[in-house]
């Protein structure tokens, strides 16, 4: 149940969705950094949620600013230590 909301959830997702979420939580994405993540979380969300996203993280440190990829990895873990228990 909870992997049929999350694959909607994705599908109908839009790049509004992630500056939002991005700038709630203290990340200001340039446009280029926005496409990157939009895209990456499109193709590869059930890497991120399920799998070991470490390759994800290796890419964005070659394109992003420190700060961003500190708070993008250290939101990650925050999520994934609240949430992991119910996917």
């Amino acid at each position: 149940m909870i992997k049929k909301l999350i694959d909607s959830y994705v599908y109908n997702m839009k790049k509004s969705d992630v500056y939002d979420f991005a700038l709630k939580n203290g990340i200001n994405l340039s446009e280029e950094e926005l496409v990157y993540i939009y895209n990456v979380i499109k193709k590869e969300y059930q890497t991120i949620i399920y799998g070991n996203p470490d390759f994800i993280f290796a890419d964005m440190k070659s394109k992003f600013s420190l700060e961003t990829i500190t708070k993008a990895e250290n939101l990650y873990l925050d999520f994934k230590m609240r949430y992991g228990n119910y996917l």
